[in-house]
Order: C-alpha cells, then structure tokens, then sequence
C-alpha cells in the first residue's frame, strides 16, 4: 500500500501550495480510511454484536449494556446542542411509556462535552423516564464513528444490532423493528 501519510507530510514539508495539501489529504481519507477502517467512518453495522460498554449515570452509578443482555435495547446517542436530538427525544419518552412494560429498556447516552448539570436540565425539560449515561470517546467512536446525531440502535435479547437509525428515527419504522423481537421471530 503507498505511503499516504508520508507523501502527505513530504508536501507540507515543501511548503507546498494549500490545493496540493488538500489533494494529499483527500486521496489518504478516500483510498486508505474507508478500506482500512469501515468502523471508524459508518460505526456499529446492523447484524453485528453491539460493543460492550460502561458508563457513568447522572447519579454516577455505573451502567453497562452487559446488564440489559436478554431485554431488548433501544440505545440513543444524543447531545443537547443537536436540534434534531430534541425534536426526536419526545418520541422516544413515548416509546418507553409504551414499551417498557413490554419489556423494551430505552438507554440514552449522552455525548456532549457540558457537566451533569447541562445534561440533567434537559433531561428534567423533556420529562425522559429512561436511563442517561454519559458517552466517552471510546463507545462514540464505536457505535456512531464519524456519523452525526441523533443515531438509534435497536438491540436483540441476544446482543445483536437489529436496525440502525442514523438521524431523527422514525416512530412507526423503530416499533415495527420491535415487533419481530418481542413476538420472538427474529
């Protein structure tokens, strides 16, 4: 495989031009990141296992997704900043309304960069019932890589990502992803 990085570096050594630097840039990103990487670009892909984690609650207790592992999981990463996120977020209160007794766990996590203090204003604002953890870069990286917010996976009993949805989900698209796991046809 050539050497992206190297050819890149020797370019800017040369004090080359800004469109040269930006050439160099675009092959290494285009041609050596996405082969090498899909995760880092796209993030956890449906039919794969969802990653393990361990988070810190709002009350600092620690959550992993191990401890929800025979239930199904809708799992939401979302920030307070990102518009779409607030106007997605009352549709999952409802969906845990509806669901949970069915034996569906919403767990939301949050990546934002504010204090617990941000976070649980909006929490407490949109009347969310379900579980908020705060994300790290590490569980960032694998579930949403360099993908936007809000993303939403939907997690079988056993552990593997069913659906994903990339931006605002879709009410009727999220329950339908559901029926199938609780009816136990998946």
């Amino acid at each position: 495989m050539p050497n992206y990085w190297g050819k890149a570096w020797k370019i800017a050594r040369s004090r080359a031009s800004c469109s040269q630097l930006i050439a160099a840039l675009f092959a290494l990103v285009t041609f050596v990141v996405p082969p090498a990487f899909p995760q880092v670009i796209t993030g956890v892909a449906e039919g794969t296992l969802a990653p393990t984690f361990e988070l810190k609650s709002l009350s600092n207790k620690s959550i992993r997704l191990s401890d929800y592992r025979g239930q199904i999981v809708v799992l939401n990463f979302w920030a307070t900043w990102c518009s779409p996120c607030r106007r997605e977020t009352p549709m999952l209160v409802e969906l845990d309304k509806e669901y949970r007794k069915k034996g569906v766990a919403i767990l939301g996590i949050d990546l934002d960069d504010f204090d617990a203090e941000t976070i649980s204003k909006f929490v407490a604002e949109h009347k969310i019932s379900y579980p908020i953890v705060v994300g790290d870069d590490e569980t960032s990286h694998e579930y949403v890589g360099l993908g936007g917010l809000p993303i939403t996976f939907v997690i079988a009993p056993d552990g593997r990502v069913i659906k994903k949805f990339s931006g605002i989900a879709n009410a009727a698209e999220l329950e339908d992803s559901l029926k199938p796991l609780l009816s136990g046809s998946h």
